[in-house]
């Protein structure tokens, strides 16, 4: 799907929507595997025994002979829950090959099946099945594992309320035969609603690409938001949302991806009204940060307010982290990087001088007229600080510290890049989004603007992940991205970068 970056608010069949960013909801697709770092070799099969072990690449599981020798080290989607139900079973797997960074190699498995064991005196033909909760099975009913790949799987969650024996835990399990089901109610103002919310921890930031939700038979929401929890909106960005939810399996896709670590689903309005929510099973599709992205500002043409002569701006994106820009005076004062062509970005690393970091600072982007905000520190902590961003296209980056530790700022390097694709400089022909406050929604449902609305609820969650930064700020009119007190700063127009005029 080509990426939507805004549109007005349309109404379309009678039901009020716009389309967003990239997030689309559509029929259902094939799963994405979640490699933890590039491949560097796809569609690996192996056969053997699973087991637990110790290794280099500290894994989940080993794969081991008849003998008991390490034939693989093996990491699973969900972790080493996903290899449970398989101990001391052989089984025939299909994974991505991958390096350790202490040397050594995993398989990312992303598919797995028993099969018939060859080794001498073994009769096992298929493993044990994982016996269902007896709260939430259904009688008669199969478990129905989950799909491949999804990040969710066995992740932290939390919810709003459930009811007894359908914990949240239920719906992120592998396992369609149970659910997560929220309390009854309904909102004493407006009684078609019962608010209720549900979020995942990730572990950690993800490349998103789909996120698939499966309802329990008439007990899916008709109105309810997509949320990710995002630096630049420093609490709950609007994702995207519906009302016209017709229960079954959801899917919501992106046309490009986006990182995240915490991902709620805010649920206004259940098909029946007072009824509950039941969802079998919330899977989240995309790969981990990968390492290999091209850093966009290596080499590239650095300009300082200032810079000692013994440190000049070049240093900062000269690919060494052993060499540093260092500012004359502290701040304070700004630093850009001339990126020689638009390009997409959607993440950098700051890597900071010892002592000499700024506490308080702003990142800009050039629109072509004027320098654009797109994201504040205000409490800096020195060391290597990583901002992850909505994706922007820009040709210039600046940095200015408004505040700092030392006598001088000092920046050993600045590294620009696009995790959303496999490195860094951007694809052509992308529009250019809009300026700030933050873009709008990321998601569609069913790929279909008709059915996505284009504006959230009055108020954002107030609700904060558990493991968040506590300086984020949460209510529904904080939708600035980098405001700031006092006066604005004077910033330099980039050379070659147009005229304000």
């Amino acid at each position: 799907m080509t990426p939507i970056f805004w549109r007005a608010l349309r109404w379309s069949g009678g039901v009020a929507a716009a389309a967003l960013i990239g997030l689309s909801l559509q029929s259902p697709s094939a799963s994405l595997a979640a490699p933890e770092a590039r491949p560097a070799q796809q569609g690996v099969n192996a056969s053997g025994i699973i087991t637990n072990g110790q290794g280099i690449c500290f894994p989940d599981a080993v794969l081991t002979d008849c003998n008991g020798a390490v034939l693989r080290q093996l990491k699973g989607p969900g972790g080493a829950a996903f290899f449970s139900p398989y101990l001391g079973q052989w089984v025939d797997l299909n994974g991505a090959e991958t390096a350790c960074a202490g040397g050594g190699s995993f398989l990312n498995v992303v598919s797995m099946r028993a099969a018939p064991n060859p080794c001498p005196g073994s009769g096992q033909q298929q493993p044990t099945a994982t016996p269902l909760p007896g709260a939430t099975a259904i009688p008669g009913g199969t478990p129905v594992p989950g799909t491949p790949g999804n990040l969710a799987l066995g992740r932290a969650i939390k919810a709003s309320s459930s009811q007894a024996g359908f914990p949240p835990e239920n719906a992120i399990d592998g396992n369609m035969a149970t659910w997560w089901a929220s309390n009854p109610g309904r909102d004493p103002r407006y009684p078609a609603r019962n608010p209720q919310w549900i979020y995942i921890d990730l572990g950690s930031p993800q490349q998103i690409q789909s996120v698939k939700i499966h309802w329990n038979t008439q007990r899916h929401a008709r109105t309810y938001e997509l949320y990710v929890w995002r630096d630049e909106c420093r609490g709950w960005c609007f994702g995207g949302g519906t009302n016209v939810g017709d229960g079954g399996v959801d899917d919501w896709t992106a046309a490009r991806k986006f990182e995240t670590q915490y991902i709620m689903l805010n649920l206004l309005n259940p098909y029946l009204m007072g009824q509950d929510y039941e969802i079998t099973e919330w899977e989240i599709f995309g790969t981990a940060p990968g390492a290999a992205a091209t850093n966009s500002a290596r080499g590239k043409v650095a300009t300082a307010l200032s810079a000692d002569p013994a440190y000049p701006a070049a240093n900062a994106t000269d690919g060494d982290l052993a060499t540093e820009w260092r500012s004359i005076g502290g701040a304070p004062t700004w630093f850009y990087v001339d990126l020689g062509a638009d390009t997409t970005l959607n993440r950098l690393l700051l890597h900071w001088s010892a002592g000499l970091h700024a506490t308080q600072y702003t990142l800009y982007s050039w629109n072509g007229r004027a320098w654009s905000p797109f994201h504040t520190q205000r409490a800096g902590a020195g060391g290597d600080e990583t901002v992850n961003v909505w994706t922007l296209r820009t040709r210039y980056v600046l940095l200015y510290a408004n505040a700092a530790v030392g006598a001088s700022v000092g920046l050993r390097e600045l590294e620009v890049f696009d995790m959303s694709t496999t490195g860094g400089g951007g694809a052509p022909g992308l529009p250019t989004p809009p300026a700030p406050p933050p873009p709008p929604i990321p998601l569609l449902l069913e790929g279909r603007a008709d059915l996505t609305l284009g504006t959230q609820s009055v108020f954002r969650p107030l609700v904060r992940p558990a493991g968040a930064p506590a300086t984020r700020l949460l209510g529904s009119m904080d939708r600035d991205v980098a405001a700031q007190s006092g006066p604005a700063p004077a910033l330099p127009q980039p050379v070659g970068g147009g005229s304000r005029d």
